[in-house]
């Protein structure tokens, strides 16, 4: 059994939406055990706080509500316990490979791979508590650097979902130095989750009536051109001209990687969602002017690549599209029933609306980077067999760089040189000249008639 897990007392406030609720739970003991066992992500609860032996569940923390306005309750006598760290790291340093061990609180279903190499060196795990991942020295495909004699490291990412990387997964720094004592050394560090970019590429793909757009969105609902993983965003299908007898509905709608190599389904071929946490229902968009459908999520990528393309089936309808009820699993791993913009009705007329495609890109780069490794330290926890928790941390720093004012700044530089280049010979020309003139002026013989006047001021001047 992993080791126990605590929690942080947070007082004096509660969630006001959450994802789960049991009733008769005899302690707040077994409310956080309840946590600890459910099938999805559980970060926070309360317990007796809403009614007597009530425990509330849910996946979000202060870190995750940043873009929610007011999502506590504030009261007295309240409290929420968030959950400390779900994962315990250790790393052993053999002959030929280090080997990352991992324990968590609960089942855990993913992958465990090398940063550098996310399809030769990863480990696929399936509802399991304990796993690891080896990576030998002389295998190319873990990318284990070698910094100097003896000192080893790489960089690890333990991804929650099977293709694709979401703001939940954990970056790793692992080291493993070698010294006369054949003691090892440990350095677990919290990686930050980045991902600005630089500019969304928009394309957009249009029928002759409506005409149907895809954005890629805020929760506001304004065009972004920054985005990172785990930020807020929404998909949003739109027809364009406001007074329109259509309505639409979408389905097959795919997320792909850069090189197409890599694809997952996100909305069925019914308009249902595959997975709730990655991609919510199509649901219809009542803030906006026109008729608007959206579906919100949370950004994310793929490990291969830091491009994502979506890629919907649009079909308008006269009149209302009908809506479908679908089959999901909630954070509990319990069935439930949502309702998504899915299933249209049948036409009355033989003159159908063709299907449309739409298409839409958006560059999404995670930086696991390592932080400035300090002197490694000659001891190791892993010999006591005392396993450290590591914190999972977000963060939004980094630099866009624009390539256009990149060039502009380039191109003012040359202009200024050539400027300056003309001066210096037009400055040079003139003094040249000048100089000319003077030597030209100062170089003719005396006439007889400035000698005379000169002689005879001087001896005027000595009758005087």
């Amino acid at each position: 059994m992993p080791t126990p897990i605590q929690a942080n007392r947070q007082t004096g406030r509660i969630l006001k939406t959450v994802d789960s609720v049991y009733q008769k739970v005899e302690s707040l003991d077994k409310c956080r055990a309840k946590c600890l066992e459910q099938a999805g992500i559980c970060n926070s609860y309360d317990y007796g706080d809403t009614g007597d032996e009530v425990c509330r569940l849910s996946h979000h923390t202060p870190v995750t509500l940043t873009h929610v306005q007011e999502p506590f309750l504030l009261m007295d006598d309240v409290a929420t316990y968030e959950i400390a760290a779900c994962y315990t790291i250790g790393v052993e340093c053999l002959a030929s490979e280090m080997v990352a061990y991992i324990r968590s609180s609960k089942l855990f279903s993913g992958k465990v791979y090398a940063k550098q190499s996310p399809l030769g060196c990863t480990a696929d795990i399936k509802g399991s508590m304990n796993f690891s991942l080896s990576m030998a020295y002389s295998n190319p495909d873990c990318g284990v650097a070698q910094d100097e004699n003896g000192l080893f490291s790489n960089e690890i990412v333990v991804q929650h979902h099977d293709r694709i990387v979401t703001s939940a997964d954990l970056g790793l720094s692992l080291l493993c130095q070698y010294d006369l004592s054949a003691q090892t050394v440990v350095n677990n560090v919290s990686l930050e989750v980045q991902g600005k970019i630089d500019a969304i590429s928009s394309e957009e793909v249009y029928i002759s009536s409506p005409s149907v757009r895809m954005r890629i969105t805020d929760r506001k609902g304004e065009d972004i051109s920054f985005a990172q993983v785990g930020d807020p965003l929404m998909l949003v299908f739109d027809i364009k001209e406001e007074e329109t007898p259509f309505d639409i509905f979408v389905k097959d709608l795919y997320a792909m990687d850069g090189s197409d190599s890599n694809e997952i389904v996100l909305i069925d071929e019914y308009g249902c969602p595959t997975d709730p946490l990655i991609m919510g229902p199509v649901e219809r968009w009542e803030k906006a002017t026109l008729v608007s459908l959206r579906s919100v999520f949370e950004a994310f990528k793929f490990p291969t690549s830091d491009v994502v393309s979506f890629r919907a089936v649009v079909v308008p309808c006269v009149g209302k599209c009908e809506k479908v009820t679908c089959s999901t699993v909630d954070f509990s791993g319990r069935e439930a029933s949502l309702e998504s913009r899915g299933r249209r009705r049948r036409r009355r007329s033989a003159d159908e609306e063709e299907e449309l495609m739409l298409v839409q890109s958006i560059t999404i780069s995670d930086k696991f980077g390592r932080r400035p490794r300090e002197s490694p330290r000659l001891s190791n926890p892993v010999f006591e067999d005392n396993f450290s928790e590591v914190p999972i941390a977000t963060g939004s720093s980094g630099i866009c760089l624009n390539f256009i004012g990149l060039v502009g700044s380039l191109s003012l530089f040359v202009i200024a040189q050539v400027f300056l280049i003309v001066a210096c010979i037009v400055i040079w020309n003139r003094k040249r000249r000048a100089e000319q003139c003077q030597k030209a002026s100062c170089s003719y013989p005396p006439t007889m008639d400035s000698l005379s006047t000169l002689f005879q001021s001087g001896y005027a001047a000595r009758r005087l």
